[in-house]
């Protein structure tokens, strides 16, 4: 009913308009003033826009905009409801944690995470240990080449691996390289253990105060991550909603996190997305 009335409307415009204009001009004339000062020059210009368009143009054009508003609205509509599911799993999950029917341990047997200090805090609170971790605190990508052969003898099922942090940059061609090199040492990985299924965590958000320097465009390096694991197919963990701003879960530094985050926050999203 919309779309038709929207028709009908622009017809009755293709049919009035240049007769409107014409008066207009024709009145402009008779006074002496010139049709751009009375606005005729506006009008035969919005006359020129729909000269060679017929009703089915505009029709078809009218119909290719709804389209695309539809496909929108659909696609907003699907992301919010995989939202809504995805928190009521992590609700169940967090329930059965605390009712002892599951744990971290037991839903991660199989995984492997490799990463920085911030993945190395789970070792510290005592969440994981070795058999589920390989970490270190101002870890980088030296530390993954070289973390390779214990990571082929653990021989996980999952492997995630979180780094970047201590790469950040702002500098296109530093992030490029940063992601290149990050590429090839997956590949390396991928090829050592192609049963494994790598999962590429996107590097966490740091406080507002923290946000600034070479931490001020996390988002935009975590977007080339995404398009760097696209392209090879590794799994990209999104992490972008899970802390930021004025989180309580940050530490004092504004960008290490205390224990209930983990349990919270990032293990229970790692779970979920994996459908562990």
């Amino acid at each position: 009913m919309k779309k038709q009335i929207l028709k009908i409307i622009l017809i009755i415009v293709i049919l009035i308009l240049p007769m409107i204009s014409l008066v207009r001009v024709i009145s402009s004339k008779s006074s002496g003033a010139s049709p751009t000062a009375q606005n005729g020059g506006a009008d035969l210009s919005a006359v020129s826009e729909l000269d060679g368009h017929s009703v089915s143009d505009i029709e078809n054009e009218i119909d290719s905009k709804e389209k695309k508003e539809q496909e929108k609205l659909k696609k907003e509509q699907q992301a919010a409801q995989l939202k809504k599911e995805k928190s009521e799993r992590v609700k169940e999950l967090l329930e059965n944690i605390k009712n002892g029917k599951t744990s971290y341990r037991q839903l991660l047997k199989g995984t492997v995470i490799a990463g920085d200090s911030l993945m190395h805090g789970m070792n510290e609170y005592k969440i994981l240990d070795n058999s589920y971790l390989v970490t270190k605190v101002s870890a980088n990508l030296k530390h993954l080449r070289e973390s390779v052969p214990t990571i082929v003898n653990l021989n996980p099922k999952i492997l995630v691996v979180h780094y970047g942090l201590n790469n950040m940059s702002t500098d296109s061609t530093e992030i490029k390289n940063f992601v290149s090199a990050y590429e090839k040492v997956l590949k390396d990985l991928h090829s050592k253990l192609p049963n494994t299924k790598i999962v590429v965590s996107s590097v966490l958000n740091v406080s507002s105060k923290k946000s600034t320097g070479r931490y001020k465009d996390i988002p935009n390096f975590n977007s080339k991550l995404k398009e760097m694991c696209k392209n090879n197919g590794f799994t990209f963990l999104d992490n972008s909603e899970l802390i930021s701003g004025e989180s309580s879960y940050y530490e004092q530094d504004g960008m290490h996190v205390i224990k209930k985050f983990y349990t919270e926050k990032y293990l229970p999203n790692l779970v979920v997305e994996l459908g562990l």
